[in-house]
């Protein structure tokens, strides 16, 4: 018997890596809306995660709010046209979301990302078969804020047992909203954050690559 029922991926950092497009869209978005702007973006990977609002902020932290969101909005437009395109599957994805298919075990995902570029990258690569539910950040804005939100939607609308589910991600956010929930969690070292780092850190499982998941799903044999 598989050891978990349930698998929640976070996106970004755990299943693709989306940096390129990501930097592609906040660099031109930039260039057009602040064009005497100069901004160092060779350590992006660090900041994805936060949702757009906030990640805009860390980089221009002595910007308005009013051209932030114009930032923002440049930003979507240009993702959502061409930037997503950029993305990079990590390997073995497709051949450990069969697995856990076959395994029957299900598979969620929970993102800070909106919903039309993650179905974007999800059909892309073929991968949104393989998940029950989404839940993103403007699945519904009044109550899906936060991951932990997410999560919460997900146990709530799939019956989850949080004791039989694992969550899989690459920062402090993800591996925080997994301890409040009440789940497991994994942390992908090669994605974006450096939680497992961290001398406070709690987290269960390490994951070098996503394909070592099976090895903590599969249970006794």
């Amino acid at each position: 018997m598989p050891t978990y029922e349930s698998i929640i991926f976070d996106l970004d950092g755990t299943l693709v890596d989306s940096a390129p497009g990501i930097e592609y869209a906040l660099r031109e978005s930039i260039r057009l809306i602040l064009p005497e702007t100069v901004i160092d973006l060779t350590n992006i990977r660090a900041n994805i995660g936060p949702p757009l609002p906030d990640l805009v902020r860390q980089l221009l932290p002595d910007t308005t709010p009013e051209v932030v969101n114009r930032v923002a909005t440049r930003f979507r437009s240009i993702y959502d046209d061409f930037g997503w395109q950029k993305t990079r599957l990590y390997e073995t994805a497709i051949e450990t979301l069969s697995r856990l298919r076959d395994l029957h075990i299900r598979c969620f995902l929970v993102t800070n990302k909106r919903l039309t570029p993650t179905r974007q990258i999800l059909q892309g690569f073929g991968l949104l078969p393989f998940f029950a539910d989404i839940a993103t950040a403007d699945s519904d804005p009044r109550t899906l804020q936060s991951k932990e939100s997410m999560i919460r939607y997900l146990i709530s609308e799939h019956l989850l047992n949080p004791a039989r589910t694992l969550m899989i991600g690459d920062t402090r956010s993800d591996a925080t909203a997994a301890r409040i929930c009440g789940m497991d969690f994994a942390v992908a070292v090669y994605g974006y954050g450096s939680v497992h780092t961290e001398n406070e850190w709690q987290g269960k499982y390490t994951l070098h690559k996503l394909a070592d998941l099976l090895q903590i799903v599969s249970g006794p044999t």
